[in-house]
């Protein structure tokens, strides 16, 4: 029997249990269940942070692990230029350039791990938009919100062990060698097991335990403020970028955003990448261990990248194509504040508000002034 023949309620009751790309499909199936289902727009944001979990829309799937920031693939990968995340305000599926990391690394942003309970999504739709209110007012309502935010923050505090190498908020007997509170916080690999089976354990078997915990609430929790993710566009039309005290944040009209971290062979190749390739001197072939003094596997170090938008085109641009940068691997484009000067760009300018609503893209500079 066809779908459409059953009665009103089945419909409903059938429709509310479809996943938000099927529940969009047949949305537009025929005018019976365009009228019937009428979607909104938080149906359609819905659809997109579905579909930037099935590859073929969303690129390889990433995985971070809070504990040491480690990323797989790593940022230089070429799979990064392949991976999408959805923007719920514009409704476009985007690359990384478009947001800032917070809003594709933090747990409750990121993409869910694939077949974890986070990833898989019932839509929210309901037929009517009166919804009766549960009578929080009894004794035993107030009792289950007092035991449900226990229990959360409880894994939060798990959670945190986890990503810290055990460590916690302490400086002394850290939480990784206590067992009785492991055992309290509920960890996996743990539970029945006595203080001298613990000791037999060693450090790197403790954190493998405490990675596994992480993940398994990680599979719970991750990405479930998807849908407050915005691109910076959507951001700094809502006039939601700029802070008074983020020196880093650029100005209301040149606002600037912080991106990914890549490894480059000198300051030439991080402001002009493949320069070197036609110079007579080319880049090593080995990581040369600049920085990282008396570190075992020492390597370069990597260059932040900045997006900045252009007031003359409008474009979110990489910092190099604009005519300001620095020196170094840890240089900040930081304007003067309150309470500090102002980073040295590199011909030897002060950084403030002023000198960066001066800066247009190399594009528009090049209108206004020629080649």
């Amino acid at each position: 029997m066809s779908l459409e023949l059953l009665p009103t309620e089945v419909q409903c009751y059938i429709i509310r249990l479809l996943d938000p790309i099927s529940f969009i499909s047949i949305s537009q199936a025929n005018a019976h269940f365009r009228r019937l289902i009428n979607p909104k727009q938080k149906h359609f944001a819905e659809r997109l942070l579905a579909l930037e979990l099935v590859p073929e829309y969303g690129g390889p799937y990433l995985f971070f692990r809070s504990r040491d920031t480690s990323l797989r693939p790593d940022w230089s990968d070429p799979a990064w230029e392949k991976m999408r995340w959805a923007c719920t305000n514009c409704l476009r599926l985007l690359s990384h350039k478009h947001f800032d990391n917070h809003s594709i690394l933090r747990l409750r942003y990121r993409k869910p791990l694939p077949g974890s309970p986070a990833a898989r999504m019932v839509t929210t739709w309901e037929q009517t938009r009166h919804i009766p209110h549960r009578n929080t007012n009894t004794e035993q309502a107030e009792l289950d919100a007092k035991v449900s935010l226990w229990e959360a923050q409880k894994q939060r505090f798990r959670y945190f062990i986890c990503v810290t190498s055990g460590k916690g908020h302490l400086s002394g007997d850290f939480p990784i060698n206590n067992l009785d509170l492991l055992q309290y916080y509920d960890m996996e690999g743990f539970k029945g097991i006595n203080q001298d089976q613990l000791d037999k354990m060693t450090q790197q078997d403790r954190i493998n335990l405490l990675d596994q915990n992480a993940l398994a609430v990680e599979g719970e929790n991750c990405g479930k403020k998807r849908w407050l993710r915005k691109c910076n566009e959507c951001r700094f039309q809502q006039d939601e970028i700029w802070q008074l005290f983020d020196e880093t944040g650029g100005t209301r009209r040149l606002p600037i955003v912080p991106s990914r971290q890549v490894v480059f062979g000198s300051r030439v190749d991080r402001y002009f990448p493949g320069v070197s390739e036609y110079l007579n001197h080319k880049r090593p072939l080995f990581n040369a261990p600049l920085g990282l003094f008396h570190r075992k596997g020492a390597r370069e170090q990597h260059w932040s990248m900045w997006m900045v938008r252009c007031p003359g085109c409008a474009r979110w641009q990489e910092l190099r194509e604009f005519r300001f940068g620095g020196t170094h691997h840890h240089w900040k484009p930081a304007r003067r504040g309150p309470n500090r000067e102002g980073d040295i760009t590199w011909d030897e300018k002060e950084i403030t508000e002023p000198l960066l609503n001066t800066y247009r893209c190399n594009s528009c500079f090049a209108k206004t002034h020629g080649q």
